[in-house]
């Protein structure tokens, strides 16, 4: 298809043909709207956070003020999103943080599932002052059951501790359910 030849990972279709076929996600559908809107959400933060230095820190994401929670499964008291039912569910966090000014110092985003790492991402300074934050970005597809748990959890290395940028434009938890595993 078309959408193929354009670099498409993700294809919705009312076809037969479901899964993971190479590399190309296909997920079958009759009515592709309420796929999408049934579970979705993007938080933000209402403040700054200070995160202190190799400490392994929960990413406090307590606001829907400019974002939505569409199925009401995002806890803005614990920071955690709650899988209403067993599915494949996409996530992406991004936090703006200074993370390292020297060599070798580094920061990491984790998605913890029912507290454990399930994926991680870091950026390593090689050399030079980072000394505007920077972004620390993650993407994840996840197959949870129903009332498992997803947060993000931070680290960095910089010296001391450093503050998260609350811009809602840069700091950011969102996900959706990409389909129902029966």
């Amino acid at each position: 298809s078309q959408a193929i030849k354009n670099g498409s990972k993700i294809i919705i279709t009312e076809h037969e043909n479901e899964g993971l076929k190479n590399d190309i996600l296909y997920i079958k559908t009759k009515n592709i709207r309420k796929l999408l809107s049934e579970v979705s959400f993007k938080i933000t933060q209402n403040s700054n956070q200070n995160v202190s230095t190799a400490t392994t820190t929960v990413v406090v994401f307590d606001s829907t003020t400019n974002g939505f929670d569409q199925g009401s499964n995002f806890n803005t008291s614990n920071y955690k999103f709650t899988a209403p039912s067993a599915g494949r569910y996409f996530f992406h966090s991004s936090v703006l943080i200074e993370y390292g000014n020297a060599a070798g110092e580094y920061g990491n985003l984790t998605f913890k599932v029912n507290g454990s790492d399930r994926q991680a991402a870091m950026r390593q300074v090689v050399d030079g002052d980072p000394t505007l934050g920077s972004n620390l970005q993650l993407s994840s597809i996840l197959n949870l059951s129903a009332n498992d748990t997803v947060e993000v959890n931070i680290y960095h290395t910089q010296g001391g501790t450093q503050a998260i940028d609350s811009n809602e434009d840069f700091t950011y938890f969102m996900g959706f359910k990409l389909w129902q595993v029966n």
